[in-house]
C-alpha cells in the first residue's frame, strides 16, 4: 500500500511502503505534471526528463539536458 501525505498547497507526496522514502510528488494545481525522484528508479532510463525549472538559480555545474523545456522560475500552471 502506498502512503500519501497531502500538504496545504494541494500537493501529495508518495512514500515507499517499505522504507518510507519519498518516491514522487503530484500537485492538484498541475494535473499534467508528476515529479519522480530519479534516485528511486530501478532503471533511470525508463523515463526521459521533459523540463527543467528554477534554471535561473541553477549552479554552474548543473547538467541540464539541451532538449528539455526550460523555466527560469516556477513552472506555469498551464504548462
Amino acid at each position: 500500500m502506498i502512503k500519501y501525505q497531502t500538504k496545504a498547497i494541494q500537493s501529495a507526496a508518495v512514500f515507499c511502503p517499505e522504507c518510507g522514502g519519498a518516491v514522487m510528488n503530484k500537485s492538484t494545481g498541475f494535473n499534467h505534471l508528476v515529479i519522480i525522484y530519479a534516485g528511486v528508479l530501478n532503471n533511470p532510463n525508463l523515463y526521459t526528463p521533459t523540463l527543467d525549472f528554477y534554471t535561473d538559480s541553477a549552479q554552474n555545474w548543473s547538467c541540464m539536458l539541451s532538449d528539455t523545456k526550460k523555466f527560469p522560475k516556477q513552472i506555469s500552471k498551464n504548462g
